[in-house]
């Protein structure tokens, strides 16, 4: 008797943003427009690590794992994929998952 699987669309939380955070901060035209830059200076808005895109190197260790990354959110630091009840376990077996859940 085999088992079917459905799979589901889930967001995959991140650990961290990457090692080097600060120094990423020190460089915000690498990951925001000159526009997003002068808008935050007008009003008043500091940068945090939220304004960091997730790190590309946790994108690609899920793509090779044979997911098709649908979204992301520099903002959760997270992505979506569509995942079974076992790929998600899988999934938050890595080191720089922090969780996932089901999108709404």
């Amino acid at each position: 008797m085999s088992t079917v699987f459905a799979q589901t669309s889930h967001w995959v939380f991140f650990t961290d943003n990457g090692l080097n955070t600060a120094e990423q901060l020190h460089n915000p035209t690498e990951y925001l427009s000159a526009d997003a830059l002068a808008r935050r200076a007008e009003l008043g808005i500091p940068l945090s690590v939220n304004d960091l895109p997730v790190l590309a190197e946790y994108k690609a260790a899920i793509s090779q794992r044979g997911f098709s990354i649908k979204s992301s959110s520099r903002w959760l630091n997270a992505v979506v994929v569509d995942a079974t009840a076992p790929q998600l376990q899988a999934l938050r077996q890595l080191p720089f998952v922090a969780g996932t859940r089901k999108t709404a």
